[in-house]
């Protein structure tokens, strides 16, 4: 089912950066192109069989559930972006397309896909949601941070006029970036500005720093301000151009921004911040050549698309840029793209996106992709050396759309697949046996990128893993979209048409009733976890556990 607001949004917003956001069609028809998020979705609802098979087969396995949540319209709802606030509970964006139900909280809408800004208390109950939008355009929330107080910050694009509560309403001169706050305190809208110039500015994601201020990133056409600071991409064309832009919300004034230049696109997906330094990471792609910071560094791939990762100060210096892409190809579209980056705890950042073809390592080794577009993973020091990658994928289409990390530096990454899985030696098998349908997973790799575990998740008809949150105790929190009917753990859940759903569970790969985290044995079922040497591995997986030099056997 194809949604009209939809095709006019592909049309008259993004028509110019056909690789970013094809027309929206079979999810397989484009293999070459570079997709945000594809709304295609058929109505078909499981059989009673179909359940049962999943209840085994699917999320209720390895999987120790603590909760679930679902809430969406009758129509496509999705999850973009979540974090934690102060207290552990989850704040979600995305967008909802009509009248909306969270738990007990009903959402109206203003049109057909408005904004979506909701909390979810640290024990899965609805606290809020609120929406802003047109009747006539689609505007969506891109990007969420929480400040010192608990506020919610949000970014996204917005097009004609757009209410906020009962606090703030903007006009808009085309498709422009915004920045909306909730108050911590109501739940509502308390303040909310646009920004941008005269054609498309879009606000992709932004991050708080430690001073409360906002580090936001995006993309522009032409020409763009940040109040004092005008960006300009040179001749004047259709190309996406990568923008920061530092906002203090002390002064309420942009401080700086920045952009690139070159022949191409330029897209930034997300940041995030170092709480330590205040340094921001952003995670993105480019084609063509591209430059930063007057030619300090320099992305020109042989392959259609570079995946960068790039460094700043909150003074607004550039302090580096690392690129991945891959050799170069004819009639078609290849190379990488970077969606997700995050702060490794155990030091360095993560960076999460797709390759189609080939890509290359930091060693020059081209890696070749298994069929479609593929999965990868890789890890920078705080001074860009690049410490390994990691990459996975079906013969089909793959997606990272989700990237998290815990506390002893185990990456886990989701997104959706088109065919049975490969990580490694193992297989995972699609849920689904339906053609042209895709299902969500979740995988894990250690902090030296070793293959822990992955998962298959979704009904009968399409479901995507969307964003991922880590905890301290090993648990993971997964958002994202669903289709039909899904089992979380042990509880079935069965969506309108695309609901969103966010799941609190622990994994546990070998069964014993130990969850992964604090397992010593991962793979080898060991309920006492005996330890007799108290090494990092437990006597049942132990080739020596009195530690003596000789084999137990």
């Amino acid at each position: 089912m194809r949604r009209a607001i939809a095709v006019f949004l592909v049309v008259f917003f993004l028509s110019s950066i056909v690789p970013l956001y094809p027309e929206e069609t079979a999810p397989f028809e484009e293999e070459s192109s570079i997709i945000v998020q594809n709304r295609m979705i058929d109505e078909n609802e499981m059989t009673l069989g179909q359940s049962q098979a999943l209840k085994s087969l699917a999320m209720g396995r390895n999987a120790d559930s603590n909760w679930s949540a679902t809430g969406g319209s009758i129509q496509q709802d999705e999850i973009y972006e979540m974090v934690f606030d102060s207290n552990g509970d989850i704040i979600i964006c995305g967008s909802i397309y009509q009248i909306s139900q969270f738990g007990s909280i009903n959402v109206e809408t203003e049109g057909e896909g408005d904004i979506l800004i909701a909390k979810l208390t640290k024990d899965g109950v609805w606290d809020w949601a609120v929406s802003a939008g047109t009747a006539i355009y689609y505007d969506e929330c891109r990007g969420v941070a929480v400040d010192s107080n608990d506020n919610v910050y949000a970014t996204g694009y917005i097009r004609g006029d757009v209410k906020f509560g009962n606090t703030s309403q903007l006009y808009t001169t085309g498709f422009d970036g915004y920045i909306a706050r909730v108050n911590a305190s109501t739940g509502e809208f308390d303040m909310a500005m646009r920004f941008g110039g005269f054609d498309v500015d879009v606000g992709w994601d932004l991050a708080v720093d430690k001073y409360d201020n906002l580090y936001v990133t995006g993309f522009y056409q032409n020409i763009t301000e940040f109040d004092a600071v005008q960006l300009n991409a040179g001749d004047e064309s259709d190309n996406a151009k990568f923008y920061i832009a530092y906002y203090n919300t002390s002064s309420s004034f942009w401080d700086w921004a920045h952009t690139s230049t070159g022949n191409g696109d330029a897209v930034p997906y997300q940041i995030v911040v170092d709480p330590v330094t205040n340094h921001a990471y952003v995670a993105g792609y480019n084609t063509r050549s591209e430059t930063w910071a007057n030619n300090t560094f320099l992305s020109s791939p042989l392959s259609t698309y570079a995946g960068f990762l790039l460094k700043y100060s909150d003074n607004g210096t550039f302090e580096w840029g690392k690129t991945i892409s891959g050799n170069g190809c004819f009639g078609t579209n290849c190379g990488v793209y970077f969606n997700n980056v995050v702060i490794d705890p155990t030091g360095g950042v993560i960076v999460g996106g797709n390759f189609y073809s080939t890509y290359k390592k930091s060693s020059s080794t081209a890696i070749t992709s298994q069929g479609s577009w593929d999965v990868l993973v890789a890890k920078y020091d705080h001074n860009g050396n690049q410490q390994w990658t990691y990459h996975a994928g079906s013969i089909e289409d793959d997606r990272l759309q989700a990237l998290s990390v815990n506390q002893k530096g185990q990456v886990q990454f989701g997104g959706r697949h088109g065919f049975n899985m490969t990580f490694d030696t193992f297989t995972m098998v699609k849920n689904s046996s339906v053609a042209l349908k895709y299902d969500g997973f979740i995988a894990q790799i250690d902090n030296n990128s070793d293959f822990q575990w992955a998962f298959s998740i979704g009904g009968a008809d399409n479901d995507t893993v969307g964003a991922l949150l880590a905890l301290d105790d090993g648990s993971i929190i997964a958002g994202g979209d669903f289709s039909g009917t899904a089992w979380f753990g042990d509880t079935p859940r069965i969506a309108n048409d695309q609901d969103i759903f966010v799941w609190k569970f622990q994994h546990d790969k070998d069964g014993d009733g130990i969850t992964d985290y604090v397992d010593n044995c991962l793979n080898t079922a060991n309920v006492n976890q005996s330890n007799f040497d108290l090494d990092l591995k437990g006597d049942a997986c132990d080739n020596d556990d009195d530690n003596d030099g000789l084999h137990d056997v």
